[in-house]
């Protein structure tokens, strides 16, 4: 056999495995194009994907692979993963734990994490699976920097004026008085409400609850509450703040307005 038939048959057996790389390739990859949906098309929904919280606050975060009809079979319980801190030079992340979420009987992985006083970037872990990054944002509730309350009796009556610079613990009221609330606070509000509640019967534990509210104007871009009414009705009631981010809180202690007179009849709400 001639130098030129070797070469020939040389090169022939060069095209045949490379053929037949070409159809294993293309077989695998093939494979990984034309594999079952469910193996490749579900993802982590994860509630909530980010939010503000008071101080102290608890949240529930949720997790459901979807598209449901398109699950292969899943882990019994996910993992989140908790980042403390926003990171950078002066303050690296540092990672804190991660809390198992274990999954219920509709299929949806949850936990629940209490007392938060910081915030956290956080993502959730199914098998190989990972979502995106998200945010628990935590803020301070605002806080009162000076408060008077001002209860301020027919001229009738000739009884003197009383100042108080909290609102626990009971506040006696003569009839037919105004009261005149000055308040500042650290920072603004977008609503504020003096709530009138309900007084639970003696050995009752249930916390009162509210039985009317009243809008209170605010003044200086939601900084201050300066107002003054006539006070018909005396009962518990505290004073509640709404801020920006959908918050609220309450300021100072709840108080009791005791009214002091003989004929106990219903009046208007108050404020």
């Amino acid at each position: 056999m001639s130098n030129s038939d070797n070469l020939r048959n040389l090169h022939d057996r060069r095209l045949l495995l490379l053929a037949g790389l070409v159809v294993v390739v293309g077989g695998v990859v093939a494979g990984q194009l034309w594999q079952p949906a469910q193996n490749r098309d579900w993802q982590l929904q994860v509630t909530p994907p980010g939010k503000i919280l008071s101080t102290g606050s608890s949240v529930e975060i949720f997790a459901v692979a979807e598209p449901r009809e398109a699950l292969p079979e899943l882990p019994d319980s996910a993992w989140l993963h908790r980042t403390m801190g926003r990171g950078g030079r002066a303050r690296p992340p540092q990672i804190q734990d991660r809390m198992e979420m274990p999954r219920n009987s509709e299929g949806v992985y949850a936990v629940r994490i209490p007392n938060i006083y910081s915030g956290f970037d956080y993502v959730v872990v199914l098998g190989n699976r990972r979502s995106r990054r998200h945010r628990i944002d935590v803020i301070a509730p605002p806080e009162i920097q000076t408060l008077k309350l001002r209860v301020l009796p027919p001229a009738e009556s000739e009884q003197a004026g009383v100042v108080r610079e909290d609102l626990a613990g009971e506040i006696p009221v003569p009839a037919n008085s105004r009261l005149h609330l000055s308040l500042s606070l650290n920072r603004p509000v977008a609503a504020a409400t003096w709530v009138w509640l309900s007084e639970p019967p003696p050995g009752n534990l249930q916390p009162a609850r509210k039985t009317e509210t009243v809008p209170l104007p605010l003044t200086d871009e939601g900084r201050k509450i300066d107002y003054e009414w006539s006070i018909e009705r005396g009962g518990a009631f505290m004073i509640t703040v709404r801020d920006e981010f959908g918050l609220e809180s309450i300021l100072d202690s709840e108080g009791q307005i005791v009214l002091q007179r003989e004929a106990a009849g219903a009046g208007s709400p108050g404020p």
